[in-house]
């Protein structure tokens, strides 16, 4: 018995003096801007007598789901999508015609909004993953400039002349703020 308590005293000590490092976590490296690696690219009007291409905002889903909108001199509602290997442009104009996109904004790249103006009127289309449609039930005159998600989901829309717009997952809720 005295032998078997030696032994496994003997066994306790040995693990206890094994396990006394217990590692080390690396140290996360923070790096300043100027140590960071920036990357750049390049995006191409489809029109090669475009002579700007001017993207105004961004949205990042994941490193590998970014949707860009802007406008070239040439054609106007530009919206590409980058994968994470290449940009590929969006076919919004073939899908709800003449447009300018001035925002996009949504949930996910199968539930997104682009706002901006077509003629005299706000624009709004959502895009599903495969097509663009256009919320045709607004007759509001102006240009939507700027889109946003809050925390709860909820979508907002605001522009010109004090429009402001709320979408709910279900519709859009019309206001204006009035300027007087």
């Amino acid at each position: 018995m005295k032998t078997m308590n030696i032994a496994v005293a003997v066994l306790l000590f040995g693990y206890l003096i094994s396990c006394k490092d217990s590692g080390t976590n690396p140290t996360p490296v923070i790096k300043t801007p100027r140590q960071m690696t920036w990357t750049a690219d390049t995006l191409r009007s489809p029109d090669p007598t475009s002579i700007q291409l001017m993207m105004d905002n961004i949205l990042v889903f994941s490193p590998n789901d970014v949707w860009v909108c802007g406008w070239s001199d040439i054609s106007r509602g530009l919206i590409w999508h980058y994968d994470g290997k290449q940009w590929s442009e969006s076919n919004i104009g073939a899908d709800v015609g003449g447009m300018r996109v001035d925002d996009i904004a949504g949930y996910s790249s199968n539930d997104l909004w682009a706002a901006g103006y077509s003629g005299d009127n706000i624009f709004l289309a959502h895009y599903d993953g495969y097509r663009w449609t256009r919320q045709s039930d607004m007759n509001i005159r102006g240009e939507l400039l700027d889109m946003s998600k809050d925390p709860e989901g909820n979508l907002w829309a605001c522009g010109r002349d004090g429009v402001m717009l709320k979408y709910n997952k279900t519709k859009w809720i019309v206001d204006r703020i009035k300027v007087g």
